[in-house]
This record gives C-alpha cells, structure tokens and sequence, in this order.
C-alpha cells in the first residue's frame, strides 16, 4: 500500500521540479539564515565580555595584592571549621 503511494509521487518526470529543487532550495536558505542568527549570538556574547577597557584592566592589575602560597594556606587552615560539627542520625523512613 505504500508503494503505490510512492508510485503515485514518482510518475511524473517533473515530479523533482516541483518537490525536490523548492525543498533543497529551503535547505540551503535555511543554513544560510541561521549561520548568520549563531553569528548574532556570539558577537552579543563576545561585547558583554568585553566591556572591561584596557584603561580598567590596566588599573585592576596596578591594584592587585601579590599572591603568596603560604598566605594562602594558613588562610584555609585557620579558618576552617572541620572539627566543628555535631553527628545528627537522619532518621529511617518507616517499613525499614
């Protein structure tokens, strides 16, 4: 029954003017339409990332504190709260 159908499609010699030139035509519209609706995308993306001037950035590295490891790490030890928890048992759903 599908063949016939297909059959049916396929009997005209001009059955790919009208179907298939219009539908691959759309195709390679299409692509180009939304290659260009991306491109939009990641030049919006691109401006918000780069709002900072160089005047900013220049004036952003002048202030910057120097990193030093040790510091860093007596940071994170003394003001670490590992030992300071309390076990608390979650209690078990019923039936278990």
């Amino acid at each position: 029954m599908a063949f016939r159908g297909f059959r049916r499609l396929s009997n005209g010699s001009k059955s790919f003017l009208t179907v298939g030139v219009p539908f691959l035509s759309f195709m390679v519209v299409a692509s180009y339409a939304l290659t260009a609706f991306t491109q939009i995308k990641y030049d919006v993306s691109d401006k918000r990332r780069k709002r900072i001037s160089e005047a900013e950035m220049l004036e952003l590295e002048a202030n910057r504190k120097p990193f030093n490891i040790q510091e860093e790490y007596w940071k994170l030890t003394t003001n670490s709260k590992v030992d300071d928890w309390d076990y608390v048992r979650v209690p078990r759903p019923k039936g278990q």
